[in-house]
C-alpha cells in the first residue's frame, strides 16, 4: 500500500477503469477508479512489473447473492486469464481487492462486503496470492494503481458524484446541470446525479482530445458544431456499452422455440430487429439462433442490428470478437459459425458468412421516433436500454415498436425491465417477453 497521506495527482496518463471494466497492461502504467459499494481487483505481476484492475458490482434484485456470484466470478476470473494471456504466471500474481462502502444508488453496506467476498473466492479458487483486502468503512475511494511498483493509493470520497480523476477539480453543479440537458435532449439518456463521477471521467477523455480543459468550453463546441459530428462524439463517450453472447438466454431459447415453430407453418420470411446491439454480440447470437432453428439458404432473413454509438457499431460490422467475448458460445456452435484468426494481440473469432450476410447495422437513436424502418418486424430485442431512459422516453420507444411489429410478433425487454407505468397494447407471454395480438 502507498504511505498515509499520499496524493495522487490527477495527470493524463491515469488510465480510467468505469464499472462493469478492466484494463490490463503488458507494460508500467497507471490504472484508476472510484468505488462506491463496488469492488476494485487490483493484480499486479511482481516478476513482469505488469498487472491490471477489474471493477465490478451487482445492482441487487432476485436472488442477491447469486447475481452477484455469477457477474463477480465472470469479471474477477477475466481479470486473471487476461494477464495469463499477456504472460504472467499464477505465482508471480499478487491481488489487492479493495471496497469501497456504501452506495449512492442502494445505500446498502452489506452490498461491498459481499462483492469483496466473491472477488476473493475467485482469486483463492485461481491460486492468486491476496495481499490485502477490506470494505471502505463509511465512504467510498479512489484508487491509483501503480504498475511499476504494485502500489496502490486511496483517496477517501465522501460525495462519490464529485470523484473526478481526470482533471483533478469538481465540475460544477450548473455545467453537469447543462451537460445532462444536452444528453437527454439528444439522446433520451438521463445521467443521474449518481453518475457525475463517470461522465465527467468520460467526457474529459474527449475533451482532452481537444485540448480543452473547461467543460463550459467543451459544451459550446457541441453546440456551435453545425455538422453534428461532435455531439456523436459526446454520445459515444457517455453511452454504456455492456453485452455477451447469449445474454439471458432464455430469451434466445424462447425464439428459437418461435421461429422453429413458424417455419413448421410454412413461414420462410423473418425480420429480427436488436435495437441497442452494442459491439455485436446480440445479433449475431441471434444469428446463430436462427440458424440452429433450421433457417437456411432458402428463407428470406434480416437481421438489424442498431445503436447510438458509432464506436460500437464498426466493432459489430467488423463480427469479430476476442476470445474472451466468445467465451459463453459453446465451442461446438462457435467452431461452427467462427472462424479463429491468429494475431500477436490476441486470438480473434470471425463470423462466418453464413453469419454476416444475415447482419446489417446502422445507427440509430432511440428517443427520437418515428423510426425511418418500415418492418413488419417478427421479434424485436430491446433490452437493458430502457433503463437509461425517463418514463416519457420509454412510452414513444416502446409504442413505435408496437407500429413495427407485425401482428403475433414478439418483443423482449431486459430481465431487469417492465412496461410497468406504460400504456401499450401488448400481452403478457412470460418475464420480460411481450406479443403483439
Amino acid at each position: 500500500m502507498a504511505p498515509p497521506g499520499t496524493v495522487i495527482a490527477s495527470r493524463n496518463d491515469i488510465h480510467y477503469v468505469d464499472g462493469g471494466q478492466l484494463f490490463v497492461s503488458a507494460e508500467p502504467a497507471r490504472i484508476g477508479t472510484v468505488v462506491g459499494s463496488s469492488v476494485a481487483v487490483c493484480l499486479w505481476d511482481r516478476r513482469r512489473r505488469s498487472g491490471g484492475l477489474a471493477h465490478f458490482t451487482r445492482p441487487f434484485t432476485g436472488d442477491r447473492s447469486q447475481a452477484t456470484a455469477d457477474y463477480g466470478n465472470v469479471a474477477t476470473a477475466g481479470l486473471v486469464n487476461s494477464l495469463m494471456q499477456l504472460g504472467s504466471q499464477v505465482e508471480n500474481l499478487e491481488a489487492q481487492v479493495i471496497g469501497g462502502a456504501v452506495s449512492a444508488e442502494t445505500d446498502v453496506p452489506e452490498v461491498a462486503h459481499e462483492n469483496v467476498r466473491v472477488a476473493t473466492a475467485v482469486l483463492r479458487r485461481k491460486r492468486v496470492r491476496i495481499v490485502s483486502q477490506d470494505v471502505g468503512g463509511s465512504v467510498g475511494r479512489k484508487i491509483a494503481f501503480d504498475l511499476a511498483s504494485g502500489h496502490v493509493a486511496i483517496i477517501k470520497v465522501r460525495e462519490l458524484r464529485h470523484a473526478d480523476w481526470w482533471t483533478g477539480v469538481e465540475i460544477a453543479p450548473p455545467d453537469f446541470a447543462r451537460l445532462r440537458e444536452i444528453v437527454k435532449e439528444r439522446s433520451g439518456i438521463s445521467l443521474g446525479e449518481q453518475k457525475h463521477a463517470m461522465a465527467a471521467a468520460r467526457v474529459n477523455k474527449r475533451m482532452r482530445a481537444l485540448g480543452l480543459r473547461d467543460l463550459r468550453d467543451y459544451l459550446a463546441v457541441v453546440e456551435e458544431d453545425r455538422s453534428g459530428q461532435e455531439i456523436v462524439f459526446l454520445l459515444d463517450a457517455i453511452s454504456t456499452n455492456v453485452t455477451s453472447f447469449f445474454r439471458e438466454p432464455a430469451h434466445f431459447d424462447k425464439l428459437g422455440r418461435v421461429v422453429a415453430d413458424w417455419r413448421r407453418e410454412g413461414h420462410t420470411r423473418f425480420r429480427i430487429w436488436s435495437a441497442a446491439c452494442s459491439t455485436g454480440e446480440e445479433p449475431y447470437t441471434i444469428a446463430v439462433t436462427l440458424k440452429e432453428a433450421g433457417v437456411g439458404s432458402g428463407d428470406d432473413v434480416r437481421i438489424l442490428g442498431t445503436d447510438l454509438s458509432t464506436a460500437v457499431l464498426g466493432t459489430a460490422a467488423r463480427a469479430s470478437f476476442s476470445g474472451r467475448s466468445v467465451e459463453n458460445i459453446p465451442v461446438a456452435l462457435r467452431d461452427k459459425y467462427f472462424q479463429l484468426q491468429k494475431h500477436s494481440s490476441g486470438d480473434l473469432y470471425v463470423a462466418r458468412q453464413q453469419l454476416r450476410e444475415l447482419v446489417t447495422v446502422r445507427r440509430l437513436n432511440l428517443s427520437r421516433t418515428p423510426f425511418p424502418m418500415r418492418g413488419p418486424f417478427d421479434v424485436v430485442f430491446c433490452r437493458n436500454v430502457m433503463i437509461y431512459f425517463e418514463l416519457d422516453v420509454r412510452t414513444r420507444l416502446i409504442n413505435e415498436i408496437f407500429r413495427l411489429l407485425r401482428p403475433g410478433g414478439y418483443l423482449m425487454v431486459g430481465h431487469s425491465e417492465s412496461l410497468v407505468g406504460i400504456r401499450h397494447g401488448f400481452r403478457t407471454c412470460e418475464a420480460s417477453v411481450f406479443q403483439k395480438p
